[in-house]
């Protein structure tokens, strides 16, 4: 890898090249520069838009994609995406119009509609495509990727079968255990993983599944030690350690002199689930630092545990050892969840001043979210339509909203609902504080739903049909947080029924909350 200032001047060198006129020649000094750190993110900018005038508009997409998974809040660089993709998209219209059998230029369309969210146009252009050349195995794929989005999984199914049929590529191996194991389907799933992985051993992201299937079905074991394998897949490579001192296992026994960095690599969400394993390194090290994004470090102020809390923008401090959060279950060879109740708490002064914001309660108070972080692209199937819940919000409870980024297609509905709004939260743990005084959440899969059951709050939690490995499959509780409740959709896309779910389980006999709301 590249030091920082060698990476700079490579790039200032590239730009220089770029603003002469030499378009091909800065691409190559940019490749060159990537190849050597992948991680130095203004050079991944600096690609796109050479790629862009150079019409290689997938590129400048994957480059532009990169950069959003580690930065997804940099609204510049979301605009710039869309740009390019909206000038690539022209692109393809204008030659399909003069040539409207270049199935070529068809699948390319296709695809880029697909990454723009259009599944439903780009489902169109594989079925015409298809309709010429049923045998043209990636529009079979491609396909597959379509019906997925659409909501289809027994459809996608089919697609990537037939697109085994005529060729067998592990990418397309590696769709259908993906929509296998969506579909609960977990042994056909690791069967589908094992020939990827035996005809392309290096296929990572094959390695992972296998790990989230086993993960989903209980067998943590074998989850934790294959869930490993996620450094080396492309989407987390570039979160993987990159300092000089070795990973911590428990296998190497009790060090007392030693001081041990534990680093959040994922979402919020993540490190809020896996904090509670911090607990446990008591025995086995003598001071522990825990590195943690700057929303979270007030909220980890509470966890009842003697470490070091920095945030992930300071310098790094002095350490023996590292391990990242998700990875102290296999470190410390605890395989089965540990029993925790509550291990975060609200912080006190926080939540009187909340409880001064609210005012009396003269009905039962819930919190409400229903869409996660809004970045750069969205997430259909996790996220709820605000306009799904206007029977809940018709039932007599004072509702509170508890959604940080109102995803724009709802933002006209929600300011006329009776939803009650504040300002944008400071951290967690003002929204800890808030959540402490209601007598319920109901959320999406979010950070909500760890942050409620972290604090062992009452919450229940709207799943999708194909929901991640952590809410298993088939169980209306939770192995990791004991105060949550799941209701799941019955089949891919049906939000009304589990918020008819909820409306009834709301109103039912034996809920305090109905009972409090009929007493008020």
């Amino acid at each position: 890898m590249n030091s920082p200032e060698a990476s700079l001047l490579r790039l200032l060198q590239a730009t220089e090249v770029r603003l002469a006129g030499d378009l091909s020649a800065a691409r190559g000094l940019l490749d060159a520069l990537l190849d050597a750190d992948p991680d130095f993110l203004p050079a991944r900018v600096e690609r796109a838009s050479v790629s862009d005038a150079l019409g290689d508009y997938e590129t400048a997409l994957s480059d532009l994609e990169g950069f959003l998974c580690r930065l997804p809040g940099n609204d510049d660089i979301a605009a710039l995406y869309g740009e390019i993709l909206d000038r690539a998209l022209r692109r393809q219209d204008d030659t399909l119009r003069r040539q409207p059998a270049d199935d070529e230029c068809r699948l390319r369309r296709a695809h880029l509609r697909w990454r723009a969210g259009q599944a439903g146009a780009a489902l169109a252009d594989c079925r015409r495509l298809l309709a010429v050349n049923p045998w043209h195995d990636a529009a079979l794929n491609l396909q597959g990727n379509c019906q997925i989005d659409l909501g289809r999984p027994e459809a996608a199914i089919v697609s990537y079968r037939e697109a085994l049929e005529v060729r067998d590529r592990p990418d397309y191996r590696f769709n259908l255990g993906n929509v296998l194991q969506q579909t609960a389907r977990f042994d056909e799933a690791r069967i589908a993983y094992r020939q990827v992985l035996e005809a392309s051993p290096a296929f990572a992201e094959a390695a992972l599944e296998m790990a989230h299937c086993d993960l989903s079905t209980g067998d943590f074991a074998a989850g934790w030690a294959a869930y490993e394998s996620r450094w080396q897949t492309a989407q987390l490579a570039p979160f993987a350690w990159r300092g000089e001192r070795p990973r911590w296992s428990a296998n190497l026994g009790p060090r007392p002199e030693a001081t041990l960095l534990v680093w959040a690599e994922q979402g919020l969400g993540d490190a809020i689930q896996f904090l509670r394993y911090v607990a446990f390194l008591r025995p086995w090290v003598g001071r522990v630092v825990l590195r943690l994004p700057l929303a979270l470090l007030d909220l980890a102020a509470t966890l009842a545990v003697d470490c070091v809390r920095v945030a992930d923008i300071d310098p790094l401090p002095e350490h023996d050892f590292q391990c990242s959060l998700l990875s102290l279950p296999q470190a410390l060879n605890l395989a089965e969840p540990p029993a925790v109740g509550a291990y975060l708490h609200a912080d006190a002064q926080r939540s009187t001043r909340w409880l001064a914001e609210l005012g009396l309660a003269d009905r039962p108070r819930i919190g409400l979210a229903w869409a996660g972080r809004q970045g750069w692209r969205a997430n259909p199937t996790r996220d709820l339509p605000f306009a799904e819940l206007r029977l809940l919000l018709d039932l007599p409870f004072d509702w509170v909203s508890l959604q940080q980024g109102v995803p724009a297609v709802d933002a006209a509905a929600f300011e006329r609902s009776p939803l009650r709004r504040f300002p944008a939260f400071g951290s967690l743990a003002d929204t800890a504080a808030l959540i402490d005084r209601l007598a319920l959440v109901i959320t999406v899969d979010s950070v909500i739903a760890h942050l409620c059951g972290a604090l062992g709050k009452p919450c229940w939690l709207l799943l999708r049909h194909a929901s991640e490995w952590r809410w298993q499959r088939e169980r209306s509780d939770s192995v990791w947080y004991p105060s949550l409740r799941l209701f799941r959709q019955a089949r891919p896309g049906d939000w009304a029924g589990v918020v008819r779910q909820v409306g009834r389980a709301l109103l039912a006999a034996d809920s305090p909350l109905a009972s409090a709301a009929r007493t008020m």
